[in-house]
């Protein structure tokens, strides 16, 4: 039996909805990305640690179909832990798994159990930070404090910004997105006309 026949036997899945569909970096996929995930609210609500605002399941009513792939694992307890490596966060508990057999309660799981069962996989794991600016973690930034967090960035930054914000998969529409993107082109253009 191969690896890729016995993975997908298994049937453990990462969903995705940021760099992580661009740049798995060291995930071990099996093949692309699927368009037809769970139903999640995403929004661009985390400050991450270079400053960029990321995509976090945050509490909210608009939901969007996350992304999905097969991942060449053995166990849930590998999946959690190739996915916390990719994403470089040493506590596996920021790790969302399904089933969920810890005591952490995660961010609409249930949906994304149900979601899991509907397409008989045997696993599910996804990145579970929480929202939040560095200086308030838990809260939810509203549109105005992401757009002023941006307006601080230095060249570099507001580069790593906008790229993280433009590349993100098309069809994650969240509520922010489209005037985000008008201020990223808008700096873009500004910081080329200063080149």
């Amino acid at each position: 039996m191969t690896a890729i026949t016995s993975a997908k036997s298994l049937r453990i899945v990462a969903l995705g909805w940021g760099s992580l569909v661009w740049d798995g970096r060291n995930l071990p996929v099996i093949g692309g990305w699927s368009a037809d995930g769970p139903e999640l609210p995403l929004e661009f609500a985390r400050e991450s640690a270079d400053r960029r605002m990321t995509l976090v399941i945050v509490e909210a009513q608009t939901v969007i179909p996350v992304l999905w792939t097969f991942l060449d694992v053995e166990t849930l307890d590998q999946a959690v832990r190739v996915l916390a490596d990719r994403e470089g966060v040493p506590k596996p508990h920021v790790i969302g798994r399904w089933p969920n057999q810890t005591a952490v309660r995660y961010l609409h799981e249930e949906a994304i159990g149900r979601w899991a069962k509907r397409k008989n996989l045997n696993g599910v794991v996804w990145t579970a930070l929480p929202p939040g600016m560095r200086s308030t973690r838990g809260v939810t930034p509203d549109l105005q404090e992401v757009k002023q967090h941006l307006e601080t960035l230095d060249n570099t930054a507001r580069m790593k910004a906008a790229e993280y914000i433009m590349r993100a998969p098309s069809q994650i529409k969240t509520a922010y997105r489209s005037e985000l993107e008008s201020l990223s082109n808008i700096r873009e253009r500004k910081s080329h006309a200063h080149d």
